[in-house]
């Protein structure tokens, strides 16, 4: 689609509220004050489990807690600001923003979903987590809709589909 968009559609104002949700909760995993010694637990399994101790992820192994604020540091540095470019190219008409647009928002979509679903300990930001989860969702399926009528328009005749093939078949071996 090559027309520019409202700052009122749908699919915008959702992903402005994930922009502003996953603010909060990335910088609440990553910054939350508390410093704590590490300390083990005793697992379903009788084993000796290591916690994370600090932060929003104290209860977590330090396997899972490292890695949520791995996804946290990766989300504000990364994920954001590529999600905000892809909303500015779709609002300046261009045809691949609403594709780029969707690729960003299924990463909040998946990141969000593993953290509501229980991925983590349920924490103190499981409702910012439950809200992500559902915003990222519905925009999800509104950035694929247009999307498609991208992909619809553009002329798959042209590009190169052999070395392509090889590539894949080769893998596949």
């Amino acid at each position: 689609m090559t027309t520019s968009r409202t700052a009122s559609d749908p699919l915008t104002l959702l992903t402005l509220l994930i922009v502003v949700l996953a603010v909060v909760a990335a910088s609440t995993g990553l910054f939350w004050p508390s410093e704590a010694p590490l300390s083990t637990t005793t697992s379903i399994w009788d084993k000796s489990v290591a916690l994370y101790g600090r932060g929003l992820y104290r209860l977590d192994t330090l396997f899972v807690g490292a890695g949520a604020r791995g996804t946290d540091a990766v989300t504000l540095g990364l994920a954001l600001p590529f999600l905000i470019a892809a909303l500015i190219l779709r609002h300046r008409g261009a045809r691949h923003g609403s594709l780029l647009l969707s690729g960003a928002l299924a990463w909040f979509l998946y990141v969000y979903a593993s953290l509501a679903l229980g991925a983590v300990t349920h924490n103190e930001a499981f409702l910012v987590y439950v809200a992500l989860f559902s915003a990222s969702l519905f925009a999800l399926a509104l950035a694929l809709r247009e999307a498609h009528s991208v992909l619809a328009a553009l002329d798959f005749g042209r590009l190169p589909r052999r070395g392509l093939a090889a590539l894949l078949i080769g893998s596949g071996l």
